[in-house]
């Protein structure tokens, strides 16, 4: 009795749902597909200028990959680094960083963003994100330490209520359509209706959750599990290819180095002790990474080294990173270094002369070994730590071509009218430097042309 009437009930729900789909306003101007943080930002950017816009998204929530957001959001020419006073925030040490760490990036790009990523910030902030904690000369964030990914999302929810933008949660977009002249018509969603539109902005994410995809593109990442959205699967760029989208780039992943695994599949990212100051220390008890290092290759020389590390801290940076609390069940925890390496997998002898090596490398500001030039932690502030993390794929970088107004191309190269695409899922140029800034700088170009052209 009870699993008819659950049945019953479940096909209700649905019922409801294809209702008020059925009931929804089926015309607008753009149409928004994926309302992650690229998505969230193109949709208010094109409501401010003017256009009537619908956001779809087909998770039963919006965020999508922004959400995990666990590092830092960097910015150049920020009000809030003016007023600071912060010494090297240019566009130009910037856009060197970027270069350096990834060479395949493209500089007009990085430059577009680099130059875009102030006002981006500044946006950020006037609807309600703190991102008041400056370091690192580019980072901003929380002041309490806690990841940026969450409270972007939340603000961003926020904005588009305040502006009564039509966004619908368990709406996936299943086809692009384009009239006759191939222009952009409408989209269908859910493959139940239709919404007629003049342009689409596609925001769908990429498919770092769909290790098939991933190992397809890039196999020395098979069997990683996946530090993403679960809904990170790739159908958006599949949906777009559909109607005509070329890609480009598609071995573009990027690996998160630390993540720790809750089991076989499931992980979640660790990027927060990373970013401020822990050292990773190998089986073999000695570093294998700058810690500070780019993801992917730190990623790969991880597996190079046997494919896990552990994340060593002492108190100080438990007192420091607000995701301490949540993260605290899985730490081994010691009051000597000595109990520490006895508690853990790793050579004791080499693991405590690391350590030791690191003590003073902090004190004399210096690292000789890797570079690193975070010494938040000293690790001499018992009692002290390990959180045994490995690579998982975070995001697919490459995707949807696009040219530099963010409009979406073919495979001859020619502009889709009235399609446009922002975000993980559009290869842009950036190759995936500062992910959760480029959803910001290019959802915003996306969503104000996108606009523009419906006029």
């Amino acid at each position: 009795m009870k699993k008819i009437v659950s049945v019953v009930l479940t096909l209700m729900m649905l019922m409801s749902m294809t209702v008020a789909f059925a009931e929804a306003e089926t015309t607008c101007d753009v149409v928004v597909i994926g309302a992650g943080g690229a998505g969230m930002t193109a949709a208010i950017k094109a409501d401010n200028a003017g256009a009537k816009v619908v956001l779809l998204e087909k998770e039963a929530s919006v965020g999508g990959n922004t959400k995990l957001g666990s590092s830092v959001y960097n910015a150049v020419g920020s009000k809030l680094q003016i007023e600071a006073g912060i010494e090297g925030a240019t566009v130009d040490a910037w856009v060197a960083k970027l270069h350096k760490g990834n060479p395949a990036n493209e500089i007009s790009a990085i430059t577009f963003l680099a130059e875009n990523s102030g006002a981006s910030a500044d946006w950020l902030c006037s609807i309600g994100m703190d991102l008041t904690r400056l370091f690192n000369t580019f980072g901003h964030g929380p002041a309490d330490g806690s990841a940026p990914g969450y409270p972007m999302v939340v603000a961003m929810e926020n904005e588009l209520k305040n502006r009564s933008i039509d966004y619908r949660v368990n709406a996936e977009a299943t086809k692009i359509l384009r009239d006759e002249a191939g222009a952009v018509c409408g989209v269908e969603v859910n493959g139940e209706y239709t919404i007629a539109c003049k342009a689409v902005v596609v925001t769908s994410g990429g498919f770092a959750a769909n290790n098939e995809l991933v190992t397809k593109f890039d196999p020395r990442w098979e069997g990683l599990s996946f530090s993403c959205s679960a809904s990170a699967t790739g159908e958006g760029t599949v949906v777009a290819m559909e109607a005509g989208a070329a890609v480009s780039h598609m071995t573009n992943v990027k690996v998160n180095p630390t993540a720790y695994y809750l089991d076989e599949k499931n992980c979640i990212s660790a990027a927060p002790f990373r970013i401020n100051g822990c050292i990773q220390v190998s089986h073999a008890g000695v570093r294998v990474v700058n810690e500070e290092g780019a993801y992917t290759p730190n990623s790969e020389a991880i597996v190079n080294a046997g494919g896990e590390t552990y994340m060593i801290f002492d108190q100080t940076l438990v007192d420091k990173v607000a995701a301490s609390k949540t993260y605290e069940q899985w730490f081994v925890k010691a009051d000597t270094l000595e109990e520490l390496a006895d508690k853990i997998d790793v050579d004791k002898e080499a693991f405590l002369k690391t350590c030791a090596d690191f003590t003073t490398y902090a004190k004399n500001g210096s690292d000789p070994d890797f570079g690193k030039k975070n010494f938040t932690t000293d690790l001499t502030n018992a009692p002290y730590y390990a959180l045994l993390t490995k690579p998982a794929v975070q995001g697919t970088f490459g995707g949807i071509t696009v040219n530099a107004a963010a409009e979406v191309l073919d495979e001859a190269g020619n502009v889709i009218p009235g399609m446009y695409a922002a975000g993980e899922c559009a290869d842009e140029g950036t190759m995936g430097d500062a992910p959760l800034t480029v959803n910001v700088v290019f959802g915003t170009l996306a969503g104000e042309n996108a606009a523009a052209f419906v006029k």
